[in-house]
């Protein structure tokens, strides 16, 4: 593992997904645990901390647009639909 991204089938920034809560919004973009977040809104993200400094700015009930690379290693994106979560 390196510190800002991924090796599998070669280097891969980005923020490994290790767990995702059943029927909330990751679920429902279809992440699945061992999936690598690669962008957030378009802005490349590398770290769990890059994607909070840009979901913390959003609002509950605004969407955003997340990249991420399978962990078969297809790229996909969808658009999740932020709601409430603890406090920051």
């Amino acid at each position: 593992m390196h510190p800002f991204g991924y090796y599998r089938d070669g280097y891969t920034p980005g923020a490994l997904v290790d767990n995702v809560v059943a029927g909330g919004p990751a679920d429902r973009a279809g992440l699945q645990p061992g999936d690598i977040i690669v962008a957030i809104d378009g802005t490349r993200v590398s770290t769990p901390a890059s994607i909070a400094r840009l979901i913390v700015q959003k609002k509950p009930g605004e969407t955003i647009r997340i990249t991420w690379i399978e962990r078969t290693g297809g790229r996909k994106s969808a658009t999740a639909r932020l709601v409430t979560g603890p406090p920051q």
